[in-house]
């Protein structure tokens, strides 16, 4: 009976550690642009690796997203498929990533400076947002 009383803590533990995680990840700045422009979570990763990398090749993408299935890996048609969609919902931002014929992928010098323009945006509009009322 008292390992069930100390299994039920501890799943309340978990429970309280998860939403403290969560809660800390809605106020991550880089987030709100990816909530911003909408991405899915491969899309969000295709990202976060350009941002990383600024120039990367199909293959690198490839590994990064299909590592873990190797056996069932889709056809490399769907890297472009993921930048098509990511060119589309970041355009409105003003922020593009340019095809290098032969190497890949990159992110030019001032997207990246907008999209830590608009991380900086966003980090400002929740320390705003955050403060205290008198």
């Amino acid at each position: 009976m008292d390992q069930v009383v100390e299994l039920r803590h501890e799943v309340q533990a978990l429970r309280d550690a998860l939403e403290a995680m969560r809660s800390s990840l809605e106020s991550e700045p880089g987030l709100k642009l990816i909530q911003i422009a909408h991405l899915t979570h491969t899309e969000r990763l295709v990202l976060g690796i350009l941002i990383r990398r600024r120039r990367v090749t199909k293959d690198q993408l490839m590994t990064a997203l299909y590592c873990h299935r190797p056996d069932n890996e889709p056809c490399a048609k769907i890297i472009d498929t993921y930048i098509c969609k990511i060119r589309k919902k970041l355009k409105p931002h003003g922020i593009e990533i340019k095809t290098v014929w032969c190497a890949g992928y990159e992110i030019p010098l001032d997207s990246i400076e907008r999209i830590k323009a608009m991380i900086a945006a966003a980090d400002g509009s929740a320390l705003e947002t955050g403060g205290c009322s008198a």
